[in-house]
């Protein structure tokens, strides 16, 4: 599609009034990258479940979502719920690809194996306390053969990161401040939302 189709393809979106403000990013099904986020499932109440439930909706007019869905111990564990029906009922979108692959935990290797040859990722986007995702990143250069990763990061704990990260709390952001030092930590967006 060239950027004149696309253009024309925007401005004949039928778009409800409150979804007016995604008209410029939104782009037909056939474009959309695809990315995994592995955290907290998106149907479940906790603080990060309501992240990722949030972040999706967002931003599924421009991307084919994956949600690797954890909680303790999930119910659906080894199911796949496909949800873009029930998110094109809720956001009027013609098209939409949004899948839970539901997990005890936060998956393991195998599983990532799985996805990267049945969803075909652009990219993997993980957040949580980054001590749930070693064994993604005991694996780290095989995935990127695939894609990048990108870590979206709560920590809101001791031992303090020695690397750099995206912060989504203000509680992240000064713990990533104490050890990178004030220099080096700049804002991406408004509010707490930085990168270190």
């Amino acid at each position: 599609m060239t950027t004149q189709e696309l253009q024309e393809y925007r401005k004949n979106l039928q778009l409800n009034p409150s979804e007016e403000w995604r008209r410029e990013t939104f782009l037909p099904h056939e474009m959309r990258k695809t990315f995994i986020l592995m955290c907290d499932d998106m149907r479940l109440p906790s603080g990060v479940g309501t992240v990722a439930k949030d972040w999706i909706f967002k931003t599924i007019h421009h991307y084919n979502i994956v949600n690797v869905g954890g909680a303790i111990k999930h119910p659906d564990q080894g199911k796949i719920v496909d949800m873009s029906h029930e998110i094109q009922k809720i956001t009027g979108f013609e098209k939409v690809y949004m899948r839970i692959y539901p997990v005890s935990g936060y998956g393991d290797q195998d599983l990532v194996r799985y996805l990267l040859n049945e969803e075909k990722p652009d990219a993997i986007v993980h957040f949580t306390d980054p001590r749930f995702w070693q064994f993604l990143y005991q694996m780290e250069h095989e995935i990127r053969q695939h894609c990048p990763i990108l870590f979206y990061a709560i920590w809101d704990d001791l031992p303090f990161p020695h690397y750099g990260i995206a912060c989504i709390s203000k509680q992240t952001h000064n713990i990533v401040k104490h050890v990178l030092g004030e220099e080096n930590v700049k804002s991406l967006w408004s509010g707490f939302d930085t990168v270190a």
